[in-house]
């Protein structure tokens, strides 16, 4: 299996992600092979339609039950995105949670206003497990956020 290229959180790498979903082409049309060679470096496309935008970390992970589930995370694991948009202190929060909806935190406040307009939008924006590293009490969690497109490649919102 080959090593996915690395991912980036900043707006461009995300721009650039989202440059390549309107790139890409209607329902049944070949892929030309100068097309996918010609896509940015800091997107990667998967099976399934869907395609990786950024890598970031967890935020917050000290006061939630990360620790608890830290032995479940393991790289490629599926993780649950959700919008808090009454939070007090990020109007564009997204809460990180594991597959049975422990809270493991939030996304960066610095990364999430793009996801956070998408998912509102209607957009499914997904993550998964990167990295999880830990030394005595210390723990971070790198994640993937994507995008989920529907039929054709193409990106559907509500």
């Amino acid at each position: 299996m080959s090593e996915a290229p690395p991912f980036h959180s900043s707006r461009r790498g995300l721009l650039r992600g989202i440059a390549a979903l309107a790139a890409l082409p209607a329902a049944g049309a070949a892929v030309p092979d100068a097309r996918a060679a010609a896509a940015p470096p800091d997107v990667a496309e998967v099976p399934g339609g869907d395609v990786f935008l950024a890598r970031t970390y967890v935020a917050g992970i000290p006061y939630y039950d990360a620790r608890a589930a830290a032995s479940d995370l393991a790289p490629g694991a599926p993780l649950r995105l959700r919008r808090e948009p009454g939070n007090p202190h990020d109007g564009l929060a997204i809460e990180v949670l594991c597959g049975d909806g422990r809270k493991l935190g939030y996304v960066p406040r610095a990364a999430n206003p793009p996801y956070a307009r998408l998912m509102d939008a209607g957009a499914t924006v997904f993550a998964e497990v990167a990295q999880v590293r830990g030394i005595g009490d210390w723990l971070d969690i790198d994640v993937r956020l994507g995008l989920r497109l529907g039929p054709g490649g193409r990106l559907r919102l509500g």
